[in-house]
């Protein structure tokens, strides 16, 4: 757990540090997919119950248990990487918490598991908290009158927004300051918040397999990775006219790749796979602890690897987010027998 709180919390940082810009973003996804798939065979084969999962595998159980979340997550994971190019690395992290509502709201429909008072409390303070993440550069940019922060390395995808303040600064107008607004929103916070919602999807699909059917977490997640790689190659057979595929034909699959690029391409494959091993072993509980101390790890790390503090509204939403996370996760709903007397505690179980 305190390995995946790690990889959860410095993803951000490492991936602003060791991916250029220019980085095809399919041939980045697809890189993840790979990492994931070789760890995780390699896991089952070291534990010794590859030979007893091969034999045990069986194509409708792979049809209906995966290939619905692997379509999710491969949307997800495209969804991500436009987003945090736009997002100051501390704001990224906030908003990708929002997934508990969507994940609380797809398991009420579905799975018809309810939320306690304070579950709800917990989730409109993460709705308030995700609008003051997605203004909190943006204020303090006209705080600051139009001086931005944005990066000059154009590391980690802040290149774009960065050179949007910059002009702002120049031009002393408005109108640069809405249109860096305009699009940080558009690239940064609803890429983001509609990876929250296929997040949630995902999650509770996830749940619903692993609890009726019972399969391997490590299985799960080579035949996902499978299948978003086939699913992204296809992608670029299809349309080949689309921006990432004619990049691809014309610069290489590996453009502005360095031997830094693999770091955040394994750190993200560890994460994703330890995830299901966290949910699959102790619930949706101790990920939710997981997670609050990741975004203490994020603001620890661009801290001190960068030497930026965050925006002061994102220090304003941090311990909102800190709070309502930590809520949602002590306080399950707990069902009540006839004659008003507590049963046992249902544990929601979140991805």
């Amino acid at each position: 757990m305190s390995m995946l709180a790690t990889l959860y919390g410095l993803q951000p940082v490492i991936m602003r540090k060791c991916l250029s810009a220019d980085i095809i973003i399919l041939s980045q996804v697809m890189a993840v997919d790979v990492a994931k798939m070789f760890c995780s065979v390699a896991v089952v084969v070291l534990d010794g119950s590859a030979w007893r999962l091969w034999h045990s595998w069986r194509i409708r159980e792979f049809i209906q248990g995966s290939m619905v979340p692997a379509f999710v997550y491969t949307v997800q994971n495209v969804l991500i990487n436009i987003a945090y190019r736009h997002l100051h690395p501390v704001t990224f992290a906030m908003l990708s918490q929002t997934k508990l509502l969507f994940t609380a709201l797809f398991n009420f429909i579905f799975l018809r598991q309810k939320q306690s008072g304070r579950q709800v409390l917990a989730l409109l303070a993460m709705l308030v908290a995700a609008v003051l993440l997605s203004i909190a550069d943006h204020v303090e940019l006209s705080l600051w009158g139009g001086e931005g922060k944005g990066g000059g390395d154009g590391k980690g995808g802040k290149e774009e927004a960065g050179s949007g303040k910059a002009t702002s600064a120049r031009n002393g107008g408005s109108g640069g300051l809405t249109e860096s607004l305009a699009a940080s929103v558009v690239l940064g916070v609803i890429p983001m918040l509609a990876a929250s919602v296929t997040s949630g999807f995902g999650s509770m699909y996830c749940q619903w397999v692993s609890q009726v059917k019972g399969r391997s977490s490590y299985l799960m997640t080579i035949e996902m990775s499978a299948f978003s790689f086939f699913l992204l190659l296809s992608s670029l057979l299809l349309l080949p006219s689309s921006h990432d595929a004619v990049r691809m034909r014309q610069l290489g699959f590996f453009h502005a790749w360095t031997l830094l690029s693999m770091v955040p391409i394994l750190t993200n494959a560890l994460a994703g796979i330890l995830v299901g091993v966290v949910v699959q072993v102790s619930g949706g509980l101790k990920k939710g602890f997981v997670m609050i101390i990741a975004l203490l790890v994020t603001a620890a790390a661009q801290l001190l690897v960068e030497g930026e503090p965050p925006p002061l509204l994102v220090w304003a939403a941090f311990p909102m987010v800190v709070a309502s996370t930590h809520m949602h996760a002590a306080y399950p709903y707990v069902e009540k027998k006839k004659g008003g007397e507590e049963g046992d505690t249902d544990l929601k179980k979140t991805e």
